[in-house]
């Protein structure tokens, strides 16, 4: 079974994990790996400035127990913000 590409939300709005895994869809299929999106419960609601970043430093412990718990590779290979 291949490892999964988990996506991390940074913030706690299930609702934008839930947006973040209907438009990785596309290439959620059998040829290539599969894509996990999960929400980071410890974030706040949402991040609209500066101020909500600093406080969402993803912990290395933290990340590595979900990216344990999906069984993916704990490898960080690309961040990507929209502000």
């Amino acid at each position: 079974m291949k490892r999964p590409i988990v996506v991390i939300n940074p913030n706690s709005n299930q609702s934008v994990t839930d947006g973040l895994g209907e438009c990785l869809a596309r290439f959620n299929n059998n040829k290539s790996h599969p894509i996990e999106c999960v929400t980071l419960k410890n974030g706040p609601f949402g991040i609209e400035s500066q101020l909500h970043v600093h406080p969402v430093e993803i912990t290395q412990k933290e990340l590595l127990l979900e990216v344990s718990r999906l069984n993916a590779d704990p490898k960080i290979h690309g961040i990507l913000g929209a502000f």
